[in-house]
């Protein structure tokens, strides 16, 4: 059988000209691939199908749809994946004017759930992650659960998208610009304790011999630190985000919160540290100001829910408490602590007033 992919086509090129987001192109192409092997055709072939013979192109997709929702039933895939794995084709044939009858094929997928049946992890779980990863992992980590920015925006982020946000001489927040000249671009904030790894990562690099330039990526690749290879981190090479997911994996794996294989976890490695950020943001801000701060679009409401930096700003410190990772201390901890210092200085009170008592009752009897 021959490749399933003819990458020089002009049937492919309109395709991949549709999917300009590396992350989203890699998945659309591998179910494109998958559709095709079903298929038993190439990506030319279908075309041809589509184009002289409508009714068994439609047979094709609708013998692939029987295919997934099967591996549904058998819990190898979940039921909301079936659409998500059809979406390319049907892109596939939009940017070649295949005309397929979508409505009808739209039948035929199941309604699987609008969200993922996951959670998001606890605090605990992400302080066993931070203590296992190495300082670049600590930023990302960090990053990612104060400031829900996606795992995919390390493929665009550098040195000069993270700034400190300061009130005098104290540290309030990081201000994170995220995809950076891209229409997506957008601004969010991270705690002082994100900021800092991120500042304590750069001493390290610079430390090393790096020139840390504001075009630098935000995460590098590793570098030698030993006195016979001298000079390795003056050369830069970007830490993409598909490496940084799979050092997540690893972590998660030393861990022992992933300690079998499953096709499904509670959480999610780099996603659930979004899910985490909203979870905790959403007790204290506005919840359209932290759909703000995620990137998210909040429907017709963008044309005239405007909210200033500065607005988004006061609202995102009333979270940095439930936000932070290693500085948390819970209810509970700041209760006895209070107490604490407040019969502390009770005791010392009343020490104070039994020896001006003393002194007193010495004074008057003289």
């Amino acid at each position: 059988m021959s490749p399933p992919i003819v990458y020089e086509s002009p049937e492919w090129a309109r395709f991949e000209a549709a999917v300009p987001n590396p992350a989203t192109r890699k998945e659309y192409f591998l179910c494109m691939r998958h559709f095709l092997q079903h298929a038993g055709v190439n990506n030319v072939e279908f075309a041809e199908v589509a184009r002289g013979d409508q009714g068994r192109a439609e047979d094709l997709v609708q013998a692939y749809i029987a295919h997934l929702k099967g591996r549904a039933e058998r819990r190898e895939l979940a039921l909301g994946s079936v659409r998500n794995r059809v979406k390319p084709v049907k892109l596939y044939c939009t940017m070649n004017r295949l005309r397929l009858d979508w409505d009808y094929l739209s039948r035929t997928l199941p309604r699987g759930r609008r969200y993922a049946d996951d959670r998001a992890p606890t605090r605990e779980e992400i302080r066993r992650i931070l203590n296992l990863c190495t300082l670049r992992m600590k930023v990302a980590v960090e990053m990612m659960a104060s400031g829900g920015i996606r795992v995919g925006a390390w493929d665009y982020m550098g040195v000069r998208d993270v700034e400190p946000v300061t009130r005098g001489e104290a540290l309030l927040a990081g201000r994170v610009t995220v995809y950076r000249g891209e229409p997506e671009q957008y601004v969010c904030f991270v705690t002082p304790e994100a900021y800092q790894v991120f500042s304590e990562y750069m001493d390290y690099r610079r430390a090393n011999g790096e020139d840390v330039a504001a075009g630098a990526p935000l995460i590098r690749d590793e570098f030698a630190v030993s006195q016979g290879r001298k000079g390795t981190a003056s050369v830069v090479k970007r830490f993409p985000s598909s490496f940084v997911e799979r050092e997540l994996c690893r972590v998660l794996g030393r861990s022992g919160l992933r300690a079998e294989r499953k096709r499904r976890y509670d959480f999610k490695a780099a996603h659930g540290f979004r899910k985490w950020f909203k979870t905790q943001a959403e007790q204290v801000m506005k919840p359209a100001n932290v759909e703000v701060l995620m990137g998210h679009s909040i429907g017709i409401s963008d044309s005239y829910y405007r909210p200033t930096e500065k607005e988004l700003l006061e609202d995102y410190l009333k979270a940095v408490p439930l936000l932070s990772i290693t500085e948390f201390r819970d209810a509970g901890e700041a209760e006895e602590k209070l107490r604490a210092e407040f019969e502390a200085r009770l005791a010392r009170l009343e020490g104070e007033v039994r020896e001006h008592v003393r002194r007193q009752a010495a004074a008057g009897a003289l």
